[in-house]
């Protein structure tokens, strides 16, 4: 099933109000074992597959068009008959690999989540668990991959609360920084260029891709448990940078940067670059005094720690009239004066 969407209550931007096209998708079979490695994989590969069809085909309606984003839910009402913590394991690799294999046509289709869902137990103990797996851009880095245990109300049945597969922390209400992020991603999109902190989720993809062909190939070290990981390097009141894990969407500034780690098969232990970007969403990117300065000063952290530094580039050139002490100096000469 596809449906198209518009969020309740939200104002109309001037790209027009932000829609989604939901793929719903659902399967009553499902095998997975402790012993089969990759085999179970093709299965729901080829589900979420044919959401990500139908979502191209939906493009080609005229009322749908390139513009709104994406999101899939895949639903398994099966039982799977393994530890919780295995079935995390085998979930959250698939969905690295999915992404990893096939991130050009989800990129294309710009999908901005991915759900999967399952029951964990057997027929003669019933459900125990209900596995919920989220690949989101909704928080900045690109299809980051969450799992959590959906618990439902004792009166409605419907799903009350989502606890961190891992961590048994509460997932909460949805945070504004979320809607915003969305606003962003569109507005970046409809420019014709990425959000900016996505290309950190972007990294991560091509690190899986690249450890995946170095195993097939023969290679003998084992994957690293974190792949990459990457830190916001935040301008503070004194001038200076200092790390920040503050959630995408906060600058005051088009430019911004990261230090990054990045575990690569020629460093399993990780190696360190600073990344810097433009926001193309902010002032659509331009230079102007206060981007010059994060520029110089993330420049000066690389070498000084002796990092390579990495520029993505994409904005409109410098704000002119930003410097009022230098707008005496700007003359113009016009080729025909009397149409300047």
């Amino acid at each position: 099933q596809v449906f198209l969407g518009t969020k309740r209550g939200e104002a109309k931007g001037k790209q027009g109000p932000t829609r989604t096209v939901f793929a719903h998708t659902i399967t009553h079979s499902l095998k997975m074992s402790a012993d089969d490695a990759e085999g179970w994989m093709d299965w729901p590969e080829s589900l979420v597959l044919s959401a990500v069809d139908e979502l191209e085909r939906a493009r080609l309606n005229a009322d749908i068009g390139s513009k709104p984003n994406s999101y899939i839910f895949a639903h398994f009402n099966s039982l799977v008959d393994l530890e919780p913590s295995v079935v995390v394991e085998k979930l959250e690799s698939f969905m690295n690999r999915f992404v990893a294999k096939h991130g050009n046509r989800l990129q294309k289709s710009k999908v901005d989540e991915i759900v999967v869902k399952l029951g964990i137990g057997s027929v003669s103990r019933g459900r125990t668990h209900t596995l919920r797996l989220t690949a989101s851009s909704m928080t900045g880095e690109y299809l980051k991959t969450t799992s959590y245990f959906e618990q439902v109300d004792s009166l409605t049945g419907r799903p009350a609360r989502w606890l961190d597969a891992r961590t048994g922390g509460e997932l909460g209400k949805e945070d504004p920084v979320v809607g915003r992020m969305q606003v962003k991603r569109s507005t970046a999109r409809a420019a014709g260029s990425t959000y900016a902190p996505e290309f950190l989720g972007m990294i991560k993809v091509e690190l899986i891709k690249k450890w995946s062909v170095y195993r097939q190939a023969g290679g003998k070290a084992e994957v690293p448990v974190n792949l990459f990981s990457s830190i916001e390097l935040v301008q503070g009141a004194d001038g200076e940078l200092a790390e920040s894990q503050r959630l995408p969407g906060q600058n005051s500034v088009g430019v911004l940067a990261w230090r990054c780690t990045l575990a690569t098969p020629e460093y399993p232990g990780g190696r360190d670059i600073v990344l810097i970007a433009n926001d193309v969403t902010f002032e659509a990117g331009s230079f102007g005094v206060a981007e010059d300065a994060v520029f110089q000063k993330a420049s000066e952290y690389a070498r000084k720690r002796g990092l390579p530094r990495i520029h993505i580039a994409c904005n409109s050139g410098a704000r002119v009239g930003l410097a009022e002490e230098l707008k005496e100096f700007v003359k113009a000469k016009w080729s025909d004066p009397s149409d300047p």
